[in-house]
């Protein structure tokens, strides 16, 4: 246990074991520290496991990668402001506003530099659709998925269909997109919009591990990567692991249908160990 105590709520600065989270959403990590997403933004030193409050003020959050905070500001029903926070400086660049964004915390966003630009890819859980900003003039263009009804479809950009894209990550080549409701794991070509299924079975749920689509998922929420490998979270309280390179698909840590009810987020090594519903990685 890192920070704060099982099944005791509140919103609590201080050393580890005083510290208290009510649902703490982890949004990345860097040398120093994991920042968490809990009602406000705070931070926990890797070292030390001591908790405090980071950029006070600033709402909106969704996500971050480390550089930036991004907000979403509804200010009404009908628009969505997007706004990016360096977080080295606290200075807050607004890139544009837009249509409403339908999207939840965690990893709703994905910056990815090509030449000298950088764009933020969105996931409009609502349409169904993920979404291409360009920073420098807050022009934002469809990059894949077709507005209309939920529904599963590989192929390029508009072709492709999802059923409620939940978070991306990046490398240098693809965007990869998980889908709560399809149990899958795609991934988007940036330099064509081109999408494909690597992992899971469309719209039938599981826990099976295997490859590309022999493996099962069950409710994917979050993701994150380090290159060779994705890092998936479950709603049924599981770690899942799957290889790039082939869509190979292993249980890093905890049992589907074993969740806190039977045994509560006991610590321990791979399936020794239980969530939660693990919300962020």
């Amino acid at each position: 246990m890192l920070s704060g105590q099982l099944t005791q709520f509140a919103t609590i600065n201080g050393p580890a074991a005083d510290a208290r989270f009510t649902f703490p959403l982890i949004m990345w990590g860097d040398d120093s520290y994991l920042w968490v997403l809990d009602g406000t933004t705070r931070r926990v030193d890797k070292q030390t496991s001591e908790v405090t409050s980071a950029f006070a003020g600033i709402t909106g959050i969704v996500g971050g990668d480390g550089t930036y905070l991004y907000c979403f500001q509804s200010l009404s029903s009908s628009t969505t402001t997007v706004q990016m926070v360096r977080i080295a400086t606290g200075d807050i660049t607004t890139v544009g506003t837009y249509p409403p964004i339908s999207t939840f915390w965690g990893l709703p966003v994905w910056r990815h530099s090509e030449g000298d630009e950088d764009f933020l890819y969105v996931m409009n859980t609502t349409e169904n659709t993920i979404k291409k900003i360009r920073v420098s003039t807050g022009e934002m263009t469809a990059f894949a998925g077709g507005i209309g009804t939920p529904n599963w479809k590989d192929g390029p950009g508009a072709a492709a269909s999802f059923y409620w894209p939940w978070a991306a990550w990046g490398d240098s080549d693809y965007l990869y997109v998980v889908e709560l409701s399809n149990h899958t794991l795609r991934k988007i070509r940036f330099s064509t919009g081109e999408v494909t299924t690597l992992a899971g079975r469309p719209a039938i749920s599981g826990s099976s591990d295997g490859a590309g689509i022999t493996a099962r998922f069950n409710s994917p929420e979050y993701l994150w990567g380090d290159g060779n490998y994705l890092y998936v979270t479950e709603v049924a309280g599981t770690i899942r692991r799957v290889r790039i390179s082939d869509g190979q698909v292993s249980t890093l840590a905890g049992i589907p249908a074993l969740p806190v009810y039977q045994n509560p987020s006991a610590d321990g090594i791979g399936t020794t160990a239980r969530f939660n519903v693990p919300w962020g990685i």
